[in-house]
């Protein structure tokens, strides 16, 4: 996502239109200010929760960190969409472009997409392993139990 606000940043310098830089723009700058602090807040978020988990027992990090694990992956998920859509926005065509000056903005916007499948991914195959085992306990004592695919995702 940096990569992304970086390029972003790049271009609405150099870019010119009717007579004045791109970043000129307020429109254009409350986008790049909103691509940077949905980056700078989960960059943040993901730092406290590893500072948690290196001062943390592994069973407290069990019981304790699995919830706020989950949400920042959705959240992150979240944030990469919208950074995509709003890079694609301020790059224009030149955004949709698989080579050239777009083609960091294309390849996120493209991929960006798989992550929210990954995710769901992820936690269908963890609950699907580790649930019938009898006396797995999830966070919040819960006993492990098959559960359906499509309460999942």
């Amino acid at each position: 996502m940096r990569l992304v606000v970086e390029e972003c940043l790049k271009w609405s310098h150099q870019r010119i239109v009717f007579g004045k830089r791109l970043i000129d723009q307020p429109v254009v700058r409350q986008k790049l200010a909103r691509m940077i602090a949905l980056c700078e807040s989960h960059q943040a978020w993901l730092e406290s929760l590893t500072y948690q988990m290196c001062h943390m027992p592994y069973a407290e990090q069990s019981r304790h960190l699995g919830g706020p694990v989950g949400l920042l992956k959705m959240s992150c998920t979240k944030a990469a969409h919208e950074i995509a859509g709003e890079a694609v926005q301020i790059w224009g065509g030149r955004g949709l472009t698989q080579t050239g000056m777009g083609r960091v903005i294309e390849n996120f916007s493209r991929t960006v997409k798989f992550d929210a499948i990954l995710v769901c991914l992820f936690s269908f195959f963890f609950f699907r392993f580790f649930s019938p085992f009898p006396g797995f306990l999830f966070p919040g004592g819960k006993e492990g139990r098959l559960v359906s695919p499509k309460s999942l995702c």
